[in-house]
């Protein structure tokens, strides 16, 4: 059962302090922003949502088809995947750009700023997923943040074929306008944001998550808080797991999809998904970088007999 995870692929640094972040009261107010961190830990790590994603879902023996492209230094992270025995026949090279890369600075508190340079990202759009539809059984879909025109064009072919897909838009919100929403929506299965892009999404759409739902589907995950799903205007509550030491958040939204997307193509109802996917970001939360942690379903099951009262779906494998 394939699912065509069309995303970014980056390679990034990541930075860490014991200390949380502050800004001085008078430099936000007369919006002027020169700070300084003292950031001691740094690891460089593989990223991008798209493959994250998709290594969330081969983790749990899923079957990612990543659609992607990439930059001339791209060849120990295509290596990688390779290994972990992923298809890359859609992650393709752009001669004279580097790979999208994320230096993204995290304090004591969890809290996050991130830089983004796209690179080769910005060029996604000179694939089209049409050849992939056709040679592969394609029966579900992600369009997660990537270069704008691609996700447009991705969301366009995946709804004229017919493919039940999430839509996605994650970093990519502040350079979406309305109109650019509509497209991306249009034919999803599912609308996917945390609860920023939530807050950005109602500002530029005029309505809220709630009214959006009348629509289809949108699930609006809130950290620490857990997620919530709006269904034809009705909230269901999934509240995040208990106990876990958060390490690093970076990548968490990008395992829960993953993890949704697996169950869904086992038949899974949304809202189950979307628990398993809960229990999936509470276990990468407990480990550094977006791909640093190892999972299976087995694990999830046991998470799952912990922390839920209703029976494991049937559907396991």
């Amino acid at each position: 059962m394939t699912v065509l995870i069309s995303g970014s692929v980056a390679i990034d640094t990541v930075l860490s302090s014991p200390f949380p972040f502050a800004l001085d009261a008078d430099q936000v107010a007369t919006q002027r922003l020169a700070v300084s961190y003292y950031m001691p830990a740094m690891t460089q790590v593989w990223g991008g949502c798209g493959a994250n994603i998709a290594y969330a879902l081969k983790q749990l023996g899923g079957t990612p088809l990543l659609m992607a492209t990439v930059g001339s230094d791209a060849q120990p992270y295509l290596d990688r995947l390779a290994g972990l025995g992923m298809n890359c026949e859609y992650v393709r090279p752009v001669a004279g750009e580097f790979t999208a890369k994320a230096v993204i600075m995290t304090d004591a508190l969890a809290q996050q700023i991130t830089g983004f340079h796209p690179g080769a990202m910005n060029h996604a759009h000179i694939q089209s997923a049409a050849p992939a539809l056709t040679k592969h059984a394609v029966q579900w879909a992600i369009v997660s943040p990537d270069g704008k025109d691609a996700m447009l064009q991705r969301s366009r072919e995946l709804a004229h074929a017919g493919i039940k897909f999430i839509a996605d838009p994650g970093q990519a919100m502040p350079i979406m306008s309305a109109d650019d929403i509509q497209v991306l929506i249009q034919g999803a299965a599912l609308l996917a944001v945390n609860e920023h892009e939530a807050v950005m999404l109602e500002a530029t759409l005029g309505c809220t998550p709630a009214q959006l739902s009348a629509r289809l589907p949108v699930v609006v995950t809130l950290g620490n808080a857990g997620l919530v799903l709006w269904d034809n205007g009705q909230p269901h509550t999934v509240p995040a797991v208990k106990g876990v030491v958060a390490v690093d958040p970076t990548g968490c939204g990008d395992s829960l999809r993953g993890a949704v997307l697996h169950a869904l193509t086992l038949g899974w109802s949304l809202l189950d998904a979307l628990k398993l996917g809960n229990l999936m970001g509470a276990l990468k939360v407990q480990h550094p970088g977006g791909q640093g942690y190892t999972a299976s379903m087995n694990d999830l099951r046991t998470l799952w007999a912990q922390h839920e009262t209703q029976r494991f779906p049937d559907s396991f494998s």
